[in-house]
């Protein structure tokens, strides 16, 4: 392998591991909202509330002014959730990949 070769492949490893770390990062942020969401609706599920929600969703009472509340444009959708994974499972393969060239 010559130099240039092996430079491209530097780059691309460092691209590849910071697109990584950037997409778990993503992914554990989206977990943690569908945490605590989880949490709040298996704790006492009467009390959560959505802001920005449509209508029929969204109204509460006043008595729930100190309830857990989930801004309702944040929460992941599980479609997204799981493109996520599949780039994150697409980029470590092709991390692996490209560590084999420079190890061989």
């Amino acid at each position: 392998m010559d130099k240039q070769e092996k430079g491209l492949l530097f780059v691309e490893k460092e691209e590849l591991e910071e697109k990584i770390a950037n997409l778990k990062q993503r992914l554990i942020g989206m977990g943690t909202i569908w945490k605590d969401l989880s949490n709040a609706i298996t704790s006492k599920p009467e009390t959560v509330k959505f802001a920005n929600a449509p209508d029929e969703f969204g109204s509460f009472s006043i008595n729930l002014l100190k309830a857990p509340s989930f801004n309702w444009e944040e929460i992941p959708k599980i479609e997204i959730i799981a493109q996520l994974i599949q780039e994150l499972r697409a980029a470590q393969d092709r991390l692996e990949a490209v560590l084999r060239k420079l190890r061989s």
